[in-house]
């Protein structure tokens, strides 16, 4: 079973049949910057972007991918793979409290689902994670980008409440 589990704050692991994975460090307790190792890769994310605000990614100091968020309560992730083909996900949050996100790919199916579980005065829940179908990309890396989304979305509801 894969699990996105917070260790300290926003910090986060990825965990797939009790053995980490990887793990994302942010800088500061209020930076939106943070970075990881997957696969011995370095991955990072930060905010660029004034008023439409994006998350780029980097792996190993190239540009990767971005994710953007929707108003209408979804949010877009671009990544390259590892042959440069461009792919599209869509991370749909269902429900506020106990929140889920649904992610889908291009052809919009449902490639898994965010459960989230833990404690409802914490901000920052634990995930497991339900796969319905296979994808061509690594699931584990596309689970560290999915968890960054979903950190940035809350920060986006808490500064909007």
């Amino acid at each position: 079973m894969k699990k996105i589990l917070y260790t300290k704050g926003r910090n986060y692991q990825i965990i797939d049949n009790k053995k980490k994975v990887c793990e994302v460090f942010y800088y500061k307790w209020y930076s939106e910057k943070a970075s990881g190792i997957y696969n011995l890769d370095r991955i990072q994310f930060f905010i660029s972007g004034v008023i439409n605000q994006n998350v780029t990614i980097l792996k190993n100091d190239q540009p990767i991918g971005t994710i953007k968020y929707n108003l209408r309560g979804y949010m877009v992730l671009n990544i390259k793979d590892e042959n440069g083909a461009e792919k599209t996900y869509f991370l749909k949050i269902k429900t506020v409290w106990r929140f889920r996100i649904e992610v889908f790919d291009e052809q919009n199916n449902m490639c898994f689902i965010m459960h989230s579980y833990g404690k409802w005065y914490k901000a920052y829940n634990n995930f497991k994670i339900e796969e319905l179908a296979s994808t061509n990309t690594n699931i584990n890396e596309l689970l560290v980008y999915c968890a960054y989304a979903a950190n940035w979305f809350i920060n986006i509801a808490v500064s909007a409440s």
